[in-house]
């Protein structure tokens, strides 16, 4: 006997990116090795969701003809927002300390998932309907 559960893929995002934010959180936070160990092998399950989540909306949203431009463009502009904030979290890090730091980065993506389900799947947003290609759009 299978069970099966099917999950929207704006709700996997929104699910995974807080879980992430709150486990990530309660690491940094809680100084028992047991825990902290126990909630570092529990956290990749979040961020697979979110990935899960993520592709699947970005596949199912752009029409195929655009997507690895998209997909491209995103993965870019991700890397340099990341070459950016090295130096600029390091410096910060310095000022406020490692441990807030990784809080503000934990609080983030929780605050993330927050957005993520309000804009995803609240009831005001629709399920994404794959991308059509108009006339005007070559």
């Amino acid at each position: 006997m299978s069970m099966r559960v099917q999950i929207a893929p704006g709700r996997l995002l929104a699910i995974g990116m807080f879980l992430l934010g709150v486990i990530d959180l309660a690491i940094w936070n809680i100084h028992i090795l047991a825990i902290d160990l126990a909630l570092t092998a529990a956290v990749g399950i979040p961020v697979a969701a979110f990935q899960a989540g993520y592709l699947t909306l970005m596949q199912t949203a752009v029409a195929d003809r655009f997507r690895r431009r998209i997909l491209g463009a995103l993965a870019t502009t991700t890397s340099l927002l990341m070459l950016a904030a090295i130096p600029l979290s390091g410096a910060l890090a310095g000022v406020v300390g490692v441990v807030p730091m990784l809080d503000i980065s934990a609080f983030l993506d929780a605050l993330g998932g927050i957005a993520a389900f309000l804009l995803l799947v609240s009831p005001r947003s629709r399920a994404p309907a794959p991308a059509q290609l108009s006339e005007e759009v070559v």
